[in-house]
């Protein structure tokens, strides 16, 4: 069977001027994973990311690990069906209709809830802005790419995708037909360069592995461990 491993990008620049470009751990993080995926021998049949910055780097530093060993890779392949929904308007209308003059940015916690709060108000419709990116219009197009993935690979087959916290979360929630509500707790648990696997079988996709960190979980690499 086809087994799908999604990956989130590596660590990000929150709190800079420019959030889509992977901080010096984000690249550790993914050049691990990679290091990880050739030891183990897993050879996927295809490698494709969002068209994010965050995403491509990510997907590059792993594969930089079987370029290193002259092992076969396949070569990347960019598809925006994978990229992140475009949270910054989420957040500033959830922010302007809540009388919050500043976003938490540089308090993770207060964040986390400032994050979750706007989360439920987008997918419960209580957002309304021409600015913000449809709830629904989202997940069906993470569903697109993930069929379109799936009716380009070889049965028995691996595809490995490099994406984003929030593409992983519509997926799983998809494959397990949970509440859209569930879609925002998935997602604010999603680790940095993280694993979930799926498995297509023949009632359709099957959640083996969610939120995985095999490569960074030792004691000399635990500081590696990040969210944002």
């Amino acid at each position: 069977m086809t087994s799908l491993y999604l990956v989130r990008h590596g660590q990000a620049s929150l709190g800079s001027n420019n959030y889509d470009e992977l901080s010096t751990t984000g690249r550790e993080q993914a050049t691990l994973l990679g290091q990880h995926f050739h030891a183990l021998n897993i050879r996927f049949e295809q490698v494709v990311s969002g068209t994010l910055v965050r995403q491509i780097d990510t997907a590059q530093s792993i594969l930089s690990a079987y370029h290193a060993s002259n092992a076969h890779a396949p070569a990347l392949r960019r598809d925006p069906r994978f990229n992140e929904y475009d949270f910054e308007p989420i957040l500033k209308t959830y922010a302007f209709i809540n009388g919050i003059a500043e976003m938490p940015l540089k308090d993770p916690r207060q964040f986390y809830r400032f994050l979750q709060g706007a989360l439920n108000a987008w997918v419960g419709g209580a957002l309304a802005s021409p600015a913000i990116p449809d709830w629904r219009a989202f997940s069906q197009e993470c569903e697109a790419g993930l069929a379109a993935l799936a009716s380009s690979v070889s049965s028995d087959s691996r595809a490995l995708v490099v994406t984003s916290g929030g593409v992983i979360a519509s997926l799983v929630a998809n494959a397990l037909g949970a509440d859209p509500l569930k879609f925002v707790e998935l997602n604010l648990t999603i680790r940095n360069a993280a694993i979930t696997r799926l498995e297509k079988t023949e009632r359709g996709w099957s959640l083996v592995t969610f939120n995985a960190l095999p490569h960074l979980e030792t004691a000399a690499r635990r500081h590696l461990i990040t969210m944002a």
